[in-house]
């Protein structure tokens, strides 16, 4: 028998709404495991720190306050040139932490947090996020070098689509498990209100604003439409670069509201009252945001990737899949909505064990505990 992990850290950053998710889902399992936090990062770039006065903590060497106020392009240019000119006093900090808790599994999420984990020689589980995947490795050889030295370092890799684990293994080699990141079912029936007025309410845009999700375009295609263009939209969005948000921006129509980041109840609640809502990304591995808005009741027009053939048919039945190259694109997708709206979204037990992120977490137990 090998070693017990008595600790379960997740080393991320505590603005990391997916990883804060899986550490508040461990938390709710293990009453008799520590379960922490271990952070380089709070609150910083406009952005707040999920973690609580409940929440456990450790604090690495933090840069919140060398960094810029505001997202954009030289803002993530700096945070990247800093947290790698801090890496290795990072690493040494993580390794000091280690050899005072050797019974902790960290849990890594993103690409920098399992190569710090690597490079401080600490046992880890590495959960990549999907441009740092899909993307990055085919823009860059040193990122391609940096995130294979991760992965093989990693104890065991998890990825919330077969498309990533497709291109890890084309990467390096190494076989990654499939575990769905899941939802918050537990707010979401809490918040759900059947009897809310959603006839008539403005198109949901519910990604970030960034260039990878084609926010812009999704403006300006309804700009365009014939049938929709005085039709309003509410734009949510976690996180944004200053340039693409300043360009969209100027598309935006009277009655558009740019909503910004909201708080999780929040969120649902402006999808509870949402008839569309639109995912249009470039690449995409499996939005949580959108399975939020299913549960929620929208109907949602995504762009076609792969994540949409994994799902089950319940959840199939409430997307609406757009080729957005097609000039009329817009309007063909929201006549194809609109007829799915009338329909209650009725969740399978399928569905429920897919996208419960207490359920999916159990996965990443088994697993952890197959490696002792």
């Amino acid at each position: 028998m090998g070693q017990a992990f008595q600790v379960y850290a997740f080393l991320c950053g505590a603005r990391d709404y997916h990883a804060m998710d899986c550490y508040q889902s461990a938390k709710q399992l293990y009453r008799d495991k520590q379960v922490m936090v271990v952070t380089d990062l709070l609150a910083a770039e406009g952005l707040e720190s999920l973690a609580t006065d409940d929440d456990i903590v450790e604090k690495l060497l933090i840069i919140d306050r060398f960094l810029i106020r505001r997202r954009c392009r030289l803002a993530d240019l700096w945070r990247n040139v800093l947290k790698m000119a801090v890496l290795p006093i990072q690493a040494w900090k993580l390794k000091r932490f280690y050899q005072r808790h050797p019974d902790t599994i960290f849990l890594a999420h993103g690409m920098y947090y399992m190569r710090l984990a690597q490079q401080a020689r600490v046992p880890y589980i590495g959960t990549p996020q999907g441009s740092e995947i899909l993307v990055r490795p085919y823009q860059s050889k040193a990122y391609c070098r940096f995130a294979t030295k991760a992965l093989l370092g990693a104890k065991a890799v998890t990825v919330d689509s077969t498309l990533m684990q497709e291109k890890i293994q084309q990467l390096c080699g190494v076989r990654a498990h499939v575990i769905q990141y899941g939802i918050d079912l537990s707010t979401i029936h809490r918040v759900y209100d059947e009897q809310a007025v959603r006839k008539g309410a403005p198109f949901l845009s519910v990604r970030g604003i960034e260039p990878l999700y084609r926010t812009q375009e999704l403006v300006a295609a309804r700009n365009r439409s014939k049938h929709y263009s005085q039709q309003p939209m509410n734009l949510i969005y976690p996180h944004y670069k200053d340039e693409y948000l300043k360009a969209t921006e100027t598309t935006i129509r009277q009655g558009d509201q740019m909503m910004g980041r909201l708080s999780r109840e929040d969120m649902y609640r402006l999808m509870n009252q949402s008839e569309i809502a639109f995912s249009i990304p470039m690449s995409d591995s499996s939005p949580r945001v959108v399975y939020e808005a299913v549960f929620m009741g929208c109907v949602c027009v995504i762009a076609r990737n792969p994540y949409y053939e994994r799902l089950p048919k319940c959840m199939q039945q409430r997307l609406v899949v757009a080729d957005v190259e097609e000039p009329d694109w817009f309007d063909k997708a929201v006549d194809a909505a609109y007829a799915k709206t009338s329909e209650r979204f009725e969740p399978t037990e399928e569905a429920l064990e897919m996208f419960d992120q207490v359920r999916q977490f159990k996965h990443v137990h088994a697993l952890i505990e197959s490696l002792r």
